[in-house]
């Protein structure tokens, strides 16, 4: 068998693989330098394998660390392969939560128990476990179609706020509609504590809304247009009965409101023209740009449009999902929602994804998702009856959404959002206009074909139009 240290370049030998995987969040910076910083050799159970995190360099910017666990085969050179999809490693991985069990090597690795979750892990046929094919920035094995593990790859030391506002829905607010915690793998190492890896609940679904909603889009009809339209309404009642869950009174001042005064909205307007300049400069130095007026006329517009952030003041900010999208909530089974991943933005610092925000964030970035799902379905060039049934969905599908969410956070008498219609969409329009924003950034950037659905967005922001 090849010792560790044969074992760790091997790892490091195989940065081309690393660097491929889904997860790993820094493929637009090359890469300078990968090496072990923890192997952490495993017990005969888990098989040939290891916890490992390595330390990349790039070429500019700051380190970065990844927890990559590996499983190799004896014999000749070994050859690394991520341990995730070994089922007798995945069977020693949940064991370690029904044992709490704790592995003192190149640091300490613990597994927990959230309170009362111990039965709930029991009865698992661990050997009915597979790697799943869900997600980008982690890795998820699901075990015995109930409970699935969430492996966090990207890392960051402190506190996870996936774990933390996770835990706090369903353990401290009660909020039914996020898969229940069952426990957490933690690794403390020279002075530093990481979250690894969280347990919870796995909900039966018909996959996440962006496909669950591409789907129905593309067989609507006129019978089917009032169903469709009604299920944005409940998303939103959903998100609504979300956000007054995190901001109930409490005593933890991680998750205790905060009001907003205008030393904030001014904050928030300075933000805003700070990337609308940024996004202003990136069309017109890029070649499929719109032409040059017709930027200035929209950037102009744009601004006008940002004088009115007062509108949020006397409002609260408070813990807020961080980024929201129809990926992030799965249709379930009873056509009801399970809202997840509460990690916020993987690339920013956690001290960024910790912080109090308008609710109206979430909001924005949910209709812009929404306004994505009837763009995308354009680019198809669909025949005219189907598009016009799309383009009906989508303005009723914003205005229910909206409807409900209002109903529901006015009757909780908690101040979210402004009670004023005025003030409302005034305020709705500025976080809208700082996601779309971004959106035209990111197409630019990556997918320029589609950079006519945030442009389209921003028109219809910048005149002043509910869209």
């Amino acid at each position: 068998m090849p010792d560790d240290a044969y074992v760790e370049r091997a790892i490091e030998s195989a940065a081309g693989w690393i660097t491929a995987q889904r997860w790993f969040g820094d493929k637009g910076r090359p890469l300078a330098s990968l090496r072990v910083e923890r192997f952490a050799p495993l017990d005969g159970e888990a098989g040939m394998s290891a916890f490992a995190i390595v330390r990349c360099a790039f070429e500019t910017g700051e380190d970065v660390r990844y927890f990559v666990p590996v499983s190799w085969h004896d014999g000749g050179e070994p050859v690394v392969r991520d341990a995730l999809s070994d089922s007798l490693f995945l069977a020693w991985l949940y064991a370690g939560f029904q044992e709490e069990r704790t592995l003192a090597s190149e640091g300490r690795w613990t597994w927990t128990q959230t309170a009362g979750s111990g039965g709930l892990l029991d009865g698992i046929d661990v050997h009915r476990s597979r790697l799943m094919d869900v997600e980008q920035s982690n890795s998820s094995a699901l075990f015995d179609n109930r409970v699935m593990l969430k492996v966090f790859r990207r890392l960051q030391p402190g506190v996870n706020p996936d774990l933390e506002v996770t835990r706090y829905l369903t353990v401290e607010a009660g909020f039914r509609y996020v898969p229940a915690l069952y426990g957490m793998l933690e690794g403390e190492f020279g002075g530093e504590s990481f979250v690894l890896g969280v347990l919870q609940e796995f909900v039966p679904n018909r996959g996440d809304c962006w496909g669950w909603f591409g789907k129905t889009l593309r067989a609507l009809t006129p019978r089917s247009l009032d169903a469709a339209v009604d299920a944005v309404g409940l998303l939103g009642q959903r998100t609504a009965e979300m956000h007054v869950a995190l901001a109930r009174p409490t005593s933890d001042p991680a998750f205790a409101p905060q009001p907003i005064d205008p030393d904030y909205a001014d904050e928030t307007v300075r933000r805003v023209r700070a990337e609308l300049e940024e996004t202003g400069t990136l069309l017109r130095s890029a070649s499929i740009s719109q032409p040059q007026d017709d930027v200035t006329g929209l950037l102009t517009g744009l601004q006008e449009r940002l004088a009115s952030a007062e509108a949020m003041v006397g409002t609260l900010r408070t813990r807020i999902h961080g980024d929201y999208h129809l990926g992030q909530v799965l249709r379930t089974l009873e056509d009801d929602y399970a809202i997840i991943d509460f990690e916020g933005e993987p690339s920013r610092p956690i001290v960024q994804r910790r912080e109090k925000y308008p609710p109206l964030r979430d909001v924005a970035g949910m209709l812009r998702s929404i306004g994505y799902a009837a763009g995308s379905l354009r680019k198809e060039d669909p025949d005219p009856a189907l598009l016009s049934l799309v383009d009906a969905w989508e303005s009723r599908a914003r205005q229910v959404y909206l409807e409900r969410y209002r109903q529901v956070v006015g009757a909780s008498g908690l101040a979210l959002v402004p009670a004023d219609d005025d003030a409302f969409d005034a305020a709705l329009h500025i976080l809208e206009i700082e996601k779309s924003l971004y959106e035209a950034r990111y197409e630019v950037n990556n997918r320029p074909d589609w950079l006519d659905i945030p442009m389209s967005a921003l028109r219809h922001l910048a005149t002043g139009d509910r869209m």
